[in-house]
């Protein structure tokens, strides 16, 4: 549904739509029949195993992998920024203005930190040359988890509207292509 949305507003193009409808369809494949459709694209990859990464936080609440849901940040934009985190490091906040990777994208450990971003549509993870950094790369049980809480799918929802009013005219450089034949309703 917030694919269909982002399509239709124009923040995603075809290509991306139709890739998350693939990601989609293998979460969804109960017979596990489906290989991972992201290990078709060795093109911008970085496998960075020696990088250290800090574990899953032991102390999180019981019941919940995803983390400690949807917060107010205690800063002096505590009224414009509202995050979720998910899985104890990855931000996700309401009123990022940046559209790369997606909308809405996690920073690793704090909202200001540029690098990497999680698109958690696709669950791939990305550094700053716009690689893709495999070690930190969501399993399929990650996004299942992420995708069924109410909360999360409630925050990407608020971040996509956000975006639209945010940003109406705004010719997003890869959206756009593969859509001129298709009308923007609004």
């Amino acid at each position: 549904m917030l694919s269909d949305l982002s399509y239709t507003i124009g923040i995603i193009g075809l290509v991306e739509y139709n890739e998350r409808l693939e990601i989609s369809n293998w979460l969804n494949c109960s017979d596990n029949s489906l290989s991972d459709p992201r290990d078709c694209d060795d093109e911008h990859r970085v496998f960075d195993y020696e990088r250290p990464h800090e574990s899953p936080n032991k102390n999180s609440p019981s019941g919940s992998p995803i983390g400690s849901g949807s917060i107010e940040d205690e800063d002096e934009e505590s009224d414009r920024w509202r995050r979720f985190l998910a899985f104890n490091k990855w931000v996700f906040t309401i009123g990022d203005a940046d559209c790369y990777p997606s909308v809405p994208h996690g920073h690793l450990h704090n909202k200001n930190n540029p690098y990497p971003k999680l698109n958690p549509y696709t669950g791939k993870a990305f550094l700053k040359s716009r690689a893709e950094d495999v070690s930190l790369r969501l399993s399929r049980a990650e996004m299942k988890t992420l995708w069924s809480d109410s909360k999360f799918v409630q925050h990407c929802r608020e971040q996509v509207i956000y975006y639209e009013q945010f940003a109406p005219a705004y010719g997003f450089p890869d959206a756009r292509r593969g859509r001129h034949h298709f009308p923007r309703w609004r």
